[in-house]
C-alpha cells in the first residue's frame, strides 16, 4: 500500500483529465517553478561571479590585512611588533608603506593623487606587476627613482604611454599635511621630481587615484624617515586573524584590518542584492505555489467518485492525502529539475561561450561562478514549499470530505 498513492498520484498527472483547465494549470504551475528555479540559478550564479570579480580586484590593491596606528595617520614600528609579524603567526610577508596626497605636475597639467611609498617587499605582498600595462615589471624594485602610475592619471596628464615622457614629473607635498589640501602655491610645498616608469590599470577607481613610488621618495617628499602610513601584510591561508589581531592591538598603538573590513561596504552591498533578488524570484515561485493548489482543488473535484472507491476499498484518510500531496511533489520536482538543467546550461554557456556582454566593465563577459551551497538552498527552500502545499492538501481534503454525504466517517 505504499506505492500505492505514489503510482495513483502518477497517473492522475499524465493522465488526461476531462477538465482540461487542469492540465493547464498544472503546466503552468511547473512551468513557472522551472523558470524561477533557472532564474535564482542565474542570477545568484552572476552575483557570485561579480563578487569573485570584486574580490580578484581588490587582492591586487588590498593587502590581506594592514597594520594601522590606533590614532593618527602614522605609525613607528616597534620590535615587538616586528617580532609578532612572523610565520609561526600567519604572516608570510609584510611591506613598510607611507602614503598621502600630493599634487602632480607634467607640463601645464596638474591633478591631486595619493602618493604610496613601498619599500622592496611589496611585490611578496602584492603583484602590482601583473596588472602594469607600460613598463618595465619590478621597475620599484630597482634603485631608479620612479613612478607607477595609473592608466587614468596618466591619461589626464596626456601621457599614454611611458616612451613618450622624456621630462620628470613634478610632485608637490607637505611634509604635515592638515585636513584639507590647499591647492595654491603655497610656502609649505616640497617640491620633488621624479621619472615615469610604467602604467598600471585596475579599474576607474584606482587608475584615477594611486601612484606608487619606491619608500624613500615618499619619505623625501612628506620628511618623514621613521614613521609609515601602515605595514601591509601576505597572510598564510591557514592565519588565525582573530588571534593575530589580539597578538597585535594589545600592544596599544596599533590595530588590525582586514581587505573584507576595508571593503566591507562593497561586499555587503553585493550579498544584499544578491538575497534581495532571490527573495523577490521567491515571491513568485509562492504565487505558483497558489496556482499549484488551485489544481489540486479541481483536481480532488473531479476525482471525488475515485476517492469514493477507493475509500469503499479501504484506503484510509492519511493514504487519500498522499495522493494529491504526492502530486504536488511529483509538479514541483518536475519544474525544479527543468529549472536547474535550464539555468546551470545557460551559466556553463556563458561560461564557455561568453552569451551575454558586460558593456563598460573590465571584463568582457559577465563573469558566472556557481556555487554547490546555492543550488543546496534553492533545493531547500522549494521542499520548504512543497511541504506546505501538504497542508493545504490535507485541509481541502477534509473540506470535501464533510461536504460529501455518501463518505462515512471512519474514527
Amino acid at each position: 500500500m505504499v506505492r500505492l498513492p505514489f503510482h495513483i498520484a502518477k497517473r492522475y498527472l499524465f493522465a488526461k483529465k476531462s477538465h482540461n483547465a487542469i492540465n493547464v494549470i498544472s503546466a503552468i504551475s511547473a512551468t513557472v517553478v522551472a523558470f524561477v528555479v533557472a532564474a535564482m540559478v542565474v542570477v545568484l550564479s552572476v552575483f557570485n561571479g561579480i563578487e569573485a570579480l570584486v574580490a580578484d580586484m581588490y587582492e591586487v590593491m588590498d593587502a590581506d590585512a594592514v597594520i594601522l596606528p590606533m590614532q593618527g595617520k602614522r605609525l613607528e614600528p616597534t620590535q615587538q611588533l616586528l617580532k609578532t609579524l612572523q610565520p609561526v603567526n600567519g604572516v608570510l610577508h609584510r611591506s613598510f608603506v607611507l602614503e598621502d596626497e600630493v599634487m602632480i605636475q607634467f607640463r601645464d597639467k596638474q591633478m591631486v593623487v595619493k602618493l604610496k611609498g613601498v619599500d622592496t617587499a611589496y611585490h611578496r605582498v602584492l603583484n602590482l606587476d601583473s596588472v602594469m600595462v607600460e613598463g618595465s615589471p619590478g621597475i620599484l624594485r630597482t634603485g631608479a627613482q620612479t613612478l607607477v602610475m595609473g592608466a587614468g592619471i596618466g591619461y589626464n596628464l596626456g601621457i599614454q604611454s611611458v616612451d613618450q615622457v622624456g621630462e620628470r614629473i613634478q610632485v608637490f607635498s607637505l611634509p604635515s599635511l592638515p585636513k584639507g589640501l590647499a591647492l595654491a602655491q603655497d610656502a609649505g610645498f616640497v617640491r620633488n621630481s621624479a621619472r615615469l616608469g610604467g602604467l598600471f590599470s585596475v579599474n576607474a577607481e584606482f587608475d584615477m587615484q594611486w601612484i606608487f613610488c619606491q619608500l624613500p621618495f615618499a619619505q623625501r617628499c612628506f620628511g618623514d624617515s621613521t614613521r609609515l602610513s601602515s605595514i601591509e601584510l601576505s597572510l598564510s591561508p591557514n592565519a588565525n586573524r582573530e588571534v593575530l589581531r589580539q597578538l597585535i592591538e594589545q600592544q596599544g598603538s596599533f590595530r588590525l584590518q582586514t581587505r573584507e573590513e576595508k571593503n566591507q561596504l562593497v561586499f555587503q552591498t553585493s550579498q544584499t542584492e544578491k538575497w534581495i533578488t532571490f527573495f523577490i524570484l521567491l515571491f513568485i515561485v509562492v504565487i505558483a505555489a497558489f496556482n499549484m493548489i488551485a489544481s489540486l482543488t479541481m483536481l480532488i473535484i473531479e476525482k471525488r467518485r475515485d476517492l469514493k472507491v477507493l475509500w469503499a476499498m479501504g484506503m484510509s484518510r492519511p493514504q487519500m492525502n498522499s495522493i494529491f500531496f504526492l502530486q504536488s511533489v511529483l509538479i514541483n520536482l518536475l519544474g525544479v529539475l527543468a529549472g536547474l538543467l535550464l539555468g546551470l546550461s545557460f551559466c556553463w554557456a556563458q561560461q564557455r561561450f561568453g552569451l551575454i556582454r558586460f558593456e563598460g566593465s573590465i571584463v568582457e563577459f559577465y563573469p558566472v561562478k556557481i556555487l554547490f551551497t546555492d543550488i543546496l538552498g534553492i533545493l531547500l527552500v522549494m521542499s520548504i514549499i512543497v511541504w506546505s502545499t501538504y497542508f493545504a492538501v490535507r485541509w481541502l481534503m477534509n473540506r470535501f470530505m464533510k461536504l460529501d454525504q455518501h463518505i462515512v466517517k471512519r474514527a
